[in-house]
């Protein structure tokens, strides 16, 4: 890590590996980190990773933490997972693949979050055919890309159940961002 006003950089992770979509907390404390299995010391291609690994570490210094694995099977569009900090940065949000349950049901992505030891997972929203998801910094809304276009839903605050994103007809406010494409989304000051 350099700092934005430059010198000298810091290792964060002592061990070498390949790391992908770094995400801060909103305080600047920690970051969130996606590590593969390194399919590219084997010769293969990064989709051929079998699982992905969350970790978080401070700042300050110290050890990784581990939070949970995830299947490499759970990311439709993307080798690896877009994760991110809840607003107090005691949460992890990353969208997950569920298979059908019957073989006329459709595929449905899912946006889960964990605590930052990979208990207490809840399921917040739950969409078909929908590519990315990523919450806002503050938690209220998400935005998510949907047949190469963005959309935004808003993020019920306390989920108990989740809920069913149906375009057509929504329980929730959605709204279309783009009709000419859009991917690989993020929020502006995240």
């Amino acid at each position: 890590m350099i700092s934005p006003s430059g010198g000298r950089g810091r290792v964060l992770v002592a061990t070498g590996g390949h790391y992908a979509n770094p995400a801060w907390s909103r305080d600047g404390s920690k970051i969130l980190y996606v590590r593969s299995t390194n399919p590219e010391l084997r010769q293969l291609q990064p989709e051929n990773t079998p699982y992905f690994e969350l970790y978080w570490v401070s700042l300050d210094g110290g050890a990784p933490h581990f939070i949970t694995t995830l299947s490499s099977s759970s990311f439709p569009l993307r080798y690896h997972p877009v994760v991110t900090f809840n607003a107090d940065a005691s949460r992890v949000f990353f969208a997950e693949r569920v298979r059908p349950t019957a073989p006329s049901d459709p595929e449905k992505t899912v946006l889960v979050s964990v605590r930052l030891d990979g208990t207490d997972k809840k399921q917040h929203l739950r969409f078909t055919a929908v590519d990315e998801v990523v919450p806002s910094p503050d938690g209220s809304q998400a935005a998510l890309v949907k047949s190469d276009n963005v959309w935004i839903v808003a993020l019920p605050p306390f989920p108990t159940t989740v809920a069913d994103i149906v375009f057509d007809s929504p329980a929730i406010p959605v709204k279309q961002l783009s009709t000419e494409g859009g991917s690989y989304i993020g929020w502006q000051g995240a």
